[in-house]
């Protein structure tokens, strides 16, 4: 589609049949690092193992992590790995398993579950990752917690998250807390774009977002650069129709540039929800600035999953791929399974106990107390 210039306000739609929504369908980034150590540990040797070690061990697994959703797909721990930065993954290695040897040796006395959950919930804190929430929609996957310690705690958190995150060919959407000028210049730093809601509490440039698209409506869009373009999805739980209007006229964003000098601001959009079972309805209206270069169509499915999700979470960043980049990012989930086999050959010869690594690998999958002592290391 040729997109509109000069008064000439373009049209896109889609259809889509959803099978459901992102919720109930959460899994936690440390419960999936963890299963594939572990798994890493008995010789599992691509994400397709990993899965299957992870429902043969599940009731041990739970012993240790919180598995909310039971083990994620392949596909699932696959696309979690290809995100993550291979040298974070080596500096952070550690970090994601604090802790987890002791409470697998906690797991082993009796507990009641009352008071291992406690314990549970004390040994595993999981520092950046309980104050923010990121999710990858592609396949459904959520990661993360919901509930955070504060904004300070969140605008700490989000950077050092983003870091440990292989961004290129992504949109990046933050939903209020990110909206630092810092975070939108680190996430174009990593190759990423970026799509940041604006909310009420964001005052003036919330307010100069409204007044562009009042204006633009007023004028029926007259001498405008800016894009239309709508989704319709159908489920058990109803209809929801999607609209979203975009500008990208420079005169418009150097308006609102001059409150904040946002890097890499291309264009803004609104987007209004309407949902409907039956004679029921109701509907939302929000507000974005974006990296992207105007594409209505693009935008309304970048922001749709973090639109669905937000209601949940307190502090949202949603990741969702663009076209392009899939060798690189199968490249990076390949590169990151090595370094799951070399860092567990390290585990495996600190354990200590005589015997070949591989006789031990197996042994760890045979024998849980032995994979316990192998985690502790």
């Amino acid at each position: 589609m040729v997109r509109a210039h000069a008064g000439k306000l373009a049209t896109r739609s889609g259809n889509h049949n959803s099978t459901g929504n992102l919720r109930g369908r959460g899994h936690y980034l440390r419960d999936i690092i963890v299963t594939a150590t572990c798994a890493a540990i008995c010789g599992a040797e691509n994400w397709g193992e990993v899965e299957c070690f992870g429902k043969a061990k599940q009731p041990w697994l739970r012993k240790l992590l919180r598995l909310p959703n039971g083990i994620p797909s392949q596909e699932a721990i696959g696309n979690v790995f290809e995100l993550l930065d291979t040298q974070q993954l080596r500096e952070d290695f550690g970090y994601w398993l604090m802790g987890v040897g002791e409470v697998s040796r906690q797991c082993s006395e009796t507990f009641s579950e009352d008071v291992l959950r406690r314990k549970h919930q004390k040994d595993l804190a999981l520092g950046s990752i309980d104050v923010v929430s990121i999710w990858n929609t592609n396949n459904g996957l959520a990661l993360g917690q919901n509930v955070v310690h504060g904004k300070s705690n969140a605008d700490t958190a989000i950077p050092e998250l983003l870091t440990r995150m292989e961004l290129s060919s992504c949109i990046v959407t933050l939903d209020t807390v990110g909206c630092q000028r810092s975070i939108p210049q680190q996430i174009m730093n990593q190759g990423a774009d970026y799509a940041l809601a604006i909310k009420a509490s964001q005052g003036r440039l919330h307010q100069n977002i409204r007044d562009s698209f009042s204006s633009a409506r007023r004028t029926d869009w007259n001498d405008l650069d800016a894009e239309y373009a709508e989704t319709v999805e159908r489920s058990s739980t109803g209809v929801e129709k999607r609209r979203c209007w975009s500008i990208f006229q420079e005169s418009e964003l150097a308006r609102i540039q001059a409150r904040r000098d946002w890097p890499g601001l291309r264009c803004v959009a609104m987007v209004q929800a309407e949902r409907g079972l039956g004679e029921r309805s109701d509907g939302e209206c929000r507000y974005y600035i974006s990296s992207l270069p105007g594409d209505a169509f693009q935008l309304v499915r970048a922001v749709r999953d973090q639109w669905e999700i937000g209601n949940d979470v307190h502090w949202l960043l949603d990741i969702s791929r663009l076209d392009g980049g899939e060798r690189r990012r199968r490249d990076n989930g390949e590169r990151n399974m090595a370094l799951l086999h070399d860092l567990t050959l390290d585990m495996i010869n600190a354990e200590g106990s005589p015997g070949a690594a591989e006789i031990k690998r197996k042994r760890a999958g045979w024998d849980d107390e032995f994979l316990r002592r192998v985690l502790s290391r």
